[in-house]
């Protein structure tokens, strides 16, 4: 398969745990500690039975809900996720996201070489879930650059894209 190892830069916009319990409101009394710790202790018997694809599908349902909560409308995972055929494989929350996506001649140009648009939104479709778990909430990419090494065709079979989180500030997440 094919392999992707590219930079991206976001901006955090929003605050929010993975559990969608954010440390200021169990701080403020709003949310009970305990209420956390049993989120948390669900979340970990529930890892036990999940798999990676599962789980990160689990977090972007939990901050749709959070933010649902408070008047804002988040659809996550997004309907490009099922369009491309998106298969979350691993992840170290806010830290690393790898997903494959399989080859589809529908994303082909006229010499059925998948179409750099695509796979620019292919490296967004792992891009933007990590952007979300490491600024705590919904984020745009501030800039993509991208440099085509060789074509990706229906032999590769599949892609694997891989962004991985190199630095954070207060309002901008490095991949």
């Amino acid at each position: 398969p094919l392999t992707s190892f590219v930079t991206i830069f976001g901006r955090g916009l929003a605050a929010a745990s993975p559990h969608g319990i954010s440390r200021s409101r169990v701080q403020s009394g709003e949310v009970p500690e305990r209420a956390l710790v049993e989120t948390i202790q669900r979340d970990v018997k529930m890892r036990k039975t999940m798999t990676v694809h599962d789980e990160v599908l689990e977090h972007m349902r939990r901050m749709s809900e959070s933010y649902t909560e408070r008047g804002i409308k988040l659809v996550l995972p997004p309907p490009s996720s099922a369009t491309m055929g998106t298969r979350f494989t691993a992840m170290d929350y806010g830290r690393m996201l790898e997903a494959e996506i399989p080859y589809s001649s529908k994303f082909g140009n006229p010499i059925q070489v998948f179409q750099g648009g695509f796979l620019c939104a292919a490296f967004d479709e792992v891009f933007g879930p990590l952007i979300y778990m490491a600024a705590g909430g919904p984020a745009a990419t501030v800039e993509l650059c991208t440099t085509f090494l060789r074509p990706f065709t229906a032999r590769d079979g599949r892609i694997i894209i891989r962004a991985e989180l190199t630095a954070k500030t207060r309002s901008m997440v490095f991949l």
